[in-house]
């Protein structure tokens, strides 16, 4: 329960002010429905006060009118109510790891997963476990996501095709790629997935190139986030 409070500032020559508290209902055929809860006197501090209870309904919507005679009179004070939620439903599962030193090679035209350092830069709730696997983040509810990985490649010898590829169980959600680049030519890809996720679903950031040699991945990060369910 909590207690809904509005403040009367003016008045404006009603003598004897009440305020009515009301709750939307739905959308009627020309304007919206609202349902009364109560109408109530204001205090010595001119302050109306209703004691509202909290549904399950993740969006309550209410309002209070001063009334004059029994009729609405200037404008509604509007409240927003949400039922109060865990913490660990509060908390939005989100990481980002990362390379930075250039030590990973990737064969000529075979996929490569990058490998991860043991420490995550940031991790909300878990997600990246180097010891499990160091190439992915784990979901740990199930929801939608967005996935953003980038690639920074080395330059090669030789002209080749690049290209960054975010996986989702073992398949690609999200590629990013382009035509043959030339030789000498240091390359950063950029790839971002949104996706719908179950709980223990991985996410990977894969990269394939065809330079005819191997190439080192000389930095790499992949990040990844809860947006809803």
């Amino acid at each position: 329960m909590i207690e809904l409070r509005a403040g009367i500032a003016n008045r404006c020559g009603v003598g004897d002010p009440q305020v009515r508290f009301e709750q939307f209902r739905e959308v009627g055929r020309r304007r919206p429905v609202w349902g009364e809860l109560a109408t109530v006197g204001p205090d010595a501090e001119d302050i109306a006060t209703f004691s509202y209870t909290v549904t399950d309904e993740a969006r309550q919507f209410l309002r209070a009118l001063l009334l004059a005679a029994g009729k609405p009179v200037g404008q509604p004070v509007y409240f927003t109510v949400s039922p109060a939620q865990p913490d660990t439903d509060r908390r939005v599962p989100a990481a980002r790891i990362e390379i930075w030193d250039g030590g990973q090679r990737a064969e000529n035209l075979a996929l490569t997963l990058v490998r991860f350092r043991d420490a995550a830069e940031f991790d909300t709730d878990g997600l990246f476990d180097p010891r499990d696997d160091p190439t992915s983040l784990k979901a740990k509810r199930p929801g939608t996501y967005i996935a953003t990985g980038e690639i920074g490649w080395d330059k090669t010898s030789g002209d080749g095709y690049r290209s960054a590829e975010i996986m989702l169980r073992g398949n690609p959600v999200g590629r990013v790629g382009g035509p043959p680049l030339p030789a000498d030519v240091y390359t950063t890809q950029q790839v971002t997935a949104i996706v719908r996720m179950e709980d223990g679903d991985r996410v990977q950031l894969g990269g394939t190139q065809s330079s005819g040699d191997g190439l080192l991945i000389f930095s790499a990060t992949l990040s990844l986030a809860w947006l809803g369910p």
